[in-house]
Order: C-alpha cells, then sequence, then structure tokens
C-alpha cells in the first residue's frame, strides 16, 4: 500500500532533486541520465534507473506530460 508525499522537484544536468517543500529542504536527489520513463495512469508517471525506481504523481495530466518529456531528453 503506497503512502504518497508531496514533493517538489527540480531537474537540471541530469540530476533529480527533490524538497520536501518548495524552497524548502533538500530531501534527496537522483542522477536520471540513462532512466527509462513510464506513464502511470493518467496524472502519474515513474522514472527507472539501474539503482532505484521513483513514482510519481502531478496535479495535471498537462504537468505529467511536462515531466514526461523532460525526463525523456536525457
Amino acid at each position: 500500500n503506497k503512502s504518497w508525499k508531496k514533493r517538489w522537484f527540480q531537474h537540471q544536468n541530469g540530476v533529480l532533486q527533490y524538497f520536501v517543500s518548495e524552497g524548502g529542504k533538500l530531501k534527496g536527489e537522483m542522477v536520471v541520465r540513462d532512466c527509462s520513463v513510464q506513464a502511470e495512469g493518467e496524472v502519474g508517471f515513474s522514472i527507472t534507473t539501474k539503482e532505484r525506481s521513483l513514482h510519481c504523481k502531478c496535479d495535471t495530466r498537462e504537468e505529467a506530460g511536462k515531466w514526461i518529456t523532460a525526463m525523456k531528453k536525457n
């Protein structure tokens, strides 16, 4: 059973960083070069690297589409 936690993300230079709140403390990061990205449902997607998988949900389809496009450019 998944418990969703809201996080804010930043993607730069092949690294995805996530924060507890907007402008807040860094919670973690993962190198996403050579990752695979899959849509999950209407507003979700997963990012998979050799080390781990991250499952994300967005507020809108448009936002999810933008993230999927950005992550596939790695």
